[in-house]
């Protein structure tokens, strides 16, 4: 039987319930002993009808479930949740109510921090370190490590044994490798955004793709400096520190296209497959206006689909890079990625600061980041062209 067969037969049963109290009941609405009992029976069969009904219908929506086709691999974890921890859906939703609401729910003890912050959510994360690399190139240039720690120490080959042409049943060298080791650091960056109580409280304003976006760029544009020119005491060190001398200008306020050659070739060729030239756009300027003997430019314009290059290589310039001036290190050129390394910590610190400039009807966020970068041989593989003193 079908559950609208059965629906009807409880309809039918309602009329005739209706019909016997309408006959039997008297003027002040009593039955009489055995009426009472009559219409009790009656009652009794409408709850079978009821469970039933209730029967069919749950059977019914077990089939239509059965029924449906199943062409999508199945995602995400028993219980709808996605991921754990700080990837969780459950974390991230607590971190956008701490943001709005200022009241950080048990959620969040999974990502404290020892300053007294959150970890932010690892979606978040991904968009602030995202709007972080857009500033600079060295942020694409470099080699990455994770730090775990505040410090780690990497270790690297800083020579190779020899091997030599053996005669039949001499003897063999036995030169060993040599090892070193940089040890990197966790060095602190970080700001306050403010933004009005009015703005936070608004649903329609994504408060936390701004905040990803805002202090993201504000850490990238603050490390890109130390990454380039950072001295590596109590501060990152910067690629122009830690690269070789290549070249030394004659003048101190001019380069020749002889220079940028030399500067080319006092990379070794095994690395120079995969280096770039960086530098400051005024020094790009002046490079364009190079010739070489012949009289062509030393540029290479962008017109095989490529991009523009300097001698076959690419280039990338960064406001971080000295301009020409007295002394200046004003190019660098190498394999980037091989010997200059950015290392970062896991887990971005944010904390809401509610009544710092409560005066004001603003809320502050503090955001904490943790890097460092050091170059490994990049006295080897990175060079430099120096301007004259």
């Amino acid at each position: 039987m079908t559950v609208n067969e059965i629906r009807q037969q409880r309809a039918e049963h309602w009329e005739r319930m209706k019909s016997f109290l309408n006959s039997h009941q008297t003027k002040d609405g009593r039955l009489s002993v055995d009426d009472t009992a009559t219409y009790e029976n009656m009652e009794a069969k409408m709850k079978e009808f009821d469970a039933a009904v209730h029967r069919a219908e749950e059977a019914e929506r077990i089939e239509a479930e059965l029924r449906k086709p199943v062409t999508s691999p199945l995602t995400g974890t028993p219980g709808g949740k996605s991921g754990s921890g700080r990837a969780s859906d459950e974390y991230n939703s607590a971190f956008l109510n701490y943001i709005r609401s200022r009241v950080a729910s048990n959620a969040l003890q999974v990502g404290t921090d020892s300053e007294g912050g959150y970890l932010v959510p690892v979606e978040f994360e991904k968009m602030l370190y995202a709007a972080r690399d857009k500033v600079d190139p060295i942020f694409r240039l470099a080699g990455r490590i994770t730090l775990g720690s505040m410090t780690k120490d990497v270790p690297y080959v800083a020579s190779e044994g020899a091997a030599a042409l053996i005669a039949e049943e001499g003897a063999y060298g036995d030169t060993d490798d040599s090892f070193g080791k940089v040890t990197f650091h966790a060095y602190k960056f970080g700001r306050i955004c403010k933004a009005s109580e009015e703005l936070i409280e608004d649903s329609a304003f994504d408060i936390k793709a701004h905040l990803a976006q805002s202090l993201g760029k504000a850490v990238g544009k603050c490390q890109a400096g130390y990454y380039w020119t950072g001295t590596g005491s109590s501060q990152p060190q910067g690629v122009m520190t830690a690269a070789g001398t290549g070249v030394t200008a004659a003048a101190a306020d001019k380069i020749t296209a002889d220079e940028i050659i030399d500067l080319f070739y006092s990379v070794p060729q095994e690395e120079r497959a995969n280096a770039s030239f960086a530098m400051n756009d005024s020094t790009v300027a002046q490079i364009r206006k190079l010739k070489l003997g012949t009289g062509e430019y030393l540029w290479k314009p962008g017109l095989d689909g490529q991009g523009d290059r300097i001698l076959g290589k690419p280039f990338v310039t960064s406001a971080y890079i000295d301009a020409i001036g007295a002394s200046k290190k004003v190019i660098a050129f190498g394999d980037f990625e091989a010997y200059f390394k950015i290392a970062d910590r896991t887990g971005f610190e944010f904390r809401v600061l509610d009544q710092l400039y409560a005066a004001n009807g603003q809320i502050g966020f503090r955001g904490r980041a943790r890097s460092d970068s050091r170059g490994i041989l990049a006295s080897n593989g990175i060079k430099i062209l120096k301007m004259h003193a």
